[in-house]
């Protein structure tokens, strides 16, 4: 998702022309990277995990803080385009999170948990 997000989702915004620099994104070698981990179940050093740990802690509140810049600059035209794509995405992202879990044949619990997210 993370991959998804960082490089068709900037492209889209971005309103195209720029793929080529989405896979610039940092956040794209760095979840290649932690997905090479997973799968060679290697585990970093502990003073690393608990610098990670440190750091991740700080997201919340740097993604409200954000947050709270990009509505400062909405203008009101905008509101009901936002609320439109919004509701848009909300549709199809519950579509895809059906799919996956009806092709899966996942557990109740499992299936709502993958829907919601």
């Amino acid at each position: 998702m993370a991959i998804m997000s960082f490089t068709f989702g900037v492209w889209l915004v971005a309103g195209g022309g720029i793929f080529g620099t989405a896979p610039k994104e940092p956040s794209v070698p760095k979840t290649l990277l932690g997905g090479l981990f997973m799968a060679q179940s290697w585990q970093p050093l502990a003073f690393l995990t608990n610098n990670l740990t440190l750091l991740s802690q700080m997201a919340i509140p740097l993604i409200l803080i954000t947050l709270r810049v990009a509505v400062a600059k909405l203008h009101p035209g905008q509101f009901a385009q936002a609320n439109a794509l919004a509701f848009i995405k909300m549709i199809i992202c519950s579509a895809a999170g059906w799919a996956v879990g009806r092709y899966f044949d996942l557990e109740p619990i499992a299936f709502a948990i993958l829907i919601l997210q």
